[in-house]
């Protein structure tokens, strides 16, 4: 009857191997836990609207395998594991029609599950930065957003110093966008400007932040965010320069005049 309802019944079939594989004499068998993830993540042909309840289904039983796995003693296994069915699923998304939410708790549990994993396993502080740091800047779905200051007790010093020559090396490789550039938005160098922002303001020297924001003043709200920044700090002569560079340099944008309106009302 186990054997019948095994081969009806994917999910459960997956369930029972991975049960069984945490449970092997020699050890966890790491690749049914792998294979377990490919199967059900990986979509294959678009998931429609009436399909993604049960494709989340699985999805989510598959992650559960990995909780079970932590608390089984297998957290660097399961730093690996996650960090690979993060990278699934965020090619899968792509082919899924998940207007319900179904994907959102096993969204918000993978990260999580990361992190507890890396807190057990202490792994090494430089590579654990690095893949980190790839994990945020390519990730089109949110993972990993602000991961130095999630990670940052995990990281040490150590950590930190090499993610931040990660965010320098690739910001230097950046050009300067101005207004009169008109550029197409790229999102990976959308984030990695944010990234920069994010570790220059976390250091307090506002005009070194603002020198990193000025790299890319594409849009009338980057002027907008300059100006705020110094009018905070109390540098209002600062905080004028930058509303009237704004507005010179998008005087025909209907949207400079919004933000313009908006900022005096202030």
């Amino acid at each position: 009857m186990i054997l019948t309802q095994a081969m009806e019944d994917s999910t459960w079939r997956e369930k029972l191997l991975m049960r069984a594989a945490s449970s092997h004499p020699g050890g966890a068998d790491i690749n049914t836990f792998r294979r377990a993830l490919q199967n059900a993540i990986t979509t294959g042909d678009f998931v429609d609207y009436y399909e993604a309840a049960s494709y989340a289904e699985a999805v989510q039983n598959a992650v559960d395998g990995l909780e079970d796995l932590l608390d089984q003693g297998y957290a660097s296994e399961v730093v690996e594991l996650s960090e690979e069915a993060i990278r699934l699923l965020e090619d899968a998304l792509n082919h899924v029609d998940d207007s319900d939410g179904n994907l959102n708790l096993v969204m918000d549990q993978l990260p999580e599950l990361h992190y507890q994993a890396c807190e057990v396993a202490h792994p090494d502080p430089r590579a654990l930065a690095a893949r980190l740091f790839h994990l945020e800047l390519e990730s089109g779905f949110g993972f990993f957003t602000n991961a130095l200051e999630t990670y940052a007790d995990i990281l040490g010093d150590e950590g930190r110093a090499a993610y931040q020559q990660l965010v320098d090396a690739e910001w230097q490789k950046l050009p300067a966008i101005a207004q009169r550039d008109n550029p197409h938005f790229d999102y990976r160098h959308h984030k990695l400007r944010r990234m920069k922002e994010s570790l220059v303001a976390a250091m307090g020297d506002l005009d070194e932040l603002v020198a990193v924001m000025a790299q890319d003043l594409s849009q009338p709200s980057r002027y907008l965010q300059i100006a705020q920044l110094y009018d905070n700090a109390g540098q209002i002569e600062e905080a004028i320069h930058w509303a009237e560079d704004g507005l010179e340099a998008f005087q025909d944008s209907y949207t400079c005049l919004l933000y313009t309106s908006d900022a005096a009302d202030d």
